[in-house]
């Protein structure tokens, strides 16, 4: 969500009749580019429900903005707030947290919540179909703005002591990012990596990531002595590790989390890299199976079959590669993000 946020606010600095402000609830930034970006960034500890709504309010008042764009997700208080405050003060409102492609238990407070917010929203933005069609947003005020990949990111130069810093001196490496946690599938990438090695696969797996469980998987991999995984807890260097690999995976456990598109796909394939990622929510919206990537049912076994396939085929790794690198330019560019909510803006104050 953060990265979304920071490469919009970043693709509209400098566009003409746009000012930004940025309310957040944190002084912790993890994408700290922001910092040098030219816009107000306001920070408030506020210590409980009562004092956020308090601050959102008085900013509201203070900066008297024509567009709120929202990026809280499942912030019951805040989605009943918002709808009170453009009542009150008549800006246009977007509801921007449609990240993932869950589906919220119905009649709980966060449903409630999200269904009273897409009431009052003027617009309802997610970067998947997916997403909107999971959490029933209007489909007359629903729109899909995909993820913006800056190609500036991917580094120029590629120096394998980044990998070798783990110890990885084997042909292949491959490599998983994300949170630490239930959402992702780890015990199948270690299936992966366990499968790996008693095939003889020459082959190191990288596991990218902060998160509550990353201790317990640590421990895990040195208990089970299963020598070519890495779990190299939060980075700030993503970019040069895909850059270093041979192919990504994104393992997703369905029963708890379903991914929109996700950021490391989308970064993974531009970077050229082929991607073999678990089906659901919005992964099929940019990986063709067959063709720039694998999509794989739910199932550990077929995804060390897709590995096996791409790792013994190099001409297939570098065809999907190319695909896949083609896909994010064409559909999931910064330029294409950028334009897309600059139009969606004017659309809603000219309205």
């Amino acid at each position: 969500m953060e990265r979304r946020a920071i490469q919009v606010v970043k693709g509209l600095c400098g566009q003409p009749g746009i000012e930004q402000s940025i309310f957040v609830y944190s002084d912790k930034v993890d994408y700290e580019e922001v910092l040098r970006l030219p816009v107000d960034i306001v920070y408030r500890k506020a210590r409980n429900r009562k004092e956020t709504c308090q601050e959102i309010s008085h900013l509201i008042q203070t900066y008297r903005p024509d567009i709120v764009h929202s990026w809280l997700d499942r912030f019951p208080t805040e989605q009943f707030f918002f709808p009170w405050l453009k009542f009150r003060y008549g800006f246009k409102y977007i509801h921007g947290a449609v990240c993932d492609g869950l589906t919220i238990p119905r009649f709980t407070t966060v449903w409630f919540g999200q269904k009273l917010s897409f009431l009052a929203a003027d617009a309802v933005v997610s970067n998947s179909k997916a997403g909107l069609l999971a959490k029933g947003a209007p489909l007359k005020k629903s729109h899909v703005i995909y993820n913006g990949f800056n190609f500036e990111r991917i580094p120029q130069q590629l120096d394998k002591k980044k990998v070798e810093a783990f110890g990885v001196v084997s042909q292949y490496v491959v490599t998983m990012c994300g949170r630490v946690d239930g959402s992702k599938d780890w015990d199948s990438y270690l299936y992966v990596a366990q499968k790996a090695a008693e095939s003889s696969l020459d082959v190191t797996f990288l596991a990218v990531g902060n998160g509550v469980l990353l201790d317990q998987y640590k421990t895990a991999v040195n208990e089970h002595r299963i020598k070519n995984v890495f779990f190299t807890g939060r980075r700030n260097d993503v970019e040069e590790l895909v850059g270093l690999s041979d192919v990504c995976m994104l393992l997703t456990d369905g029963s708890r989390h379903v991914e929109g598109v996700s950021n490391f796909i989308v970064e993974s394939m531009a970077s050229g890299k082929p991607v073999i990622a678990t089906r659901g929510g919005g992964t099929p919206e940019i990986i063709t199976d067959g063709e720039n990537g694998y999509v794989v049912e739910d199932n550990k076994q077929e995804a060390f079959e897709r590995l096996k396939e791409l790792l013994s085929d190099a001409d297939r790794r570098t065809t999907f590669g190319y695909r896949a690198k083609e896909e994010v330019e064409h559909r999931f560019s910064i330029d294409v993000q950028t334009r897309s909510y600059f139009k969606l803006y004017h659309q809603l104050i000219e309205h």
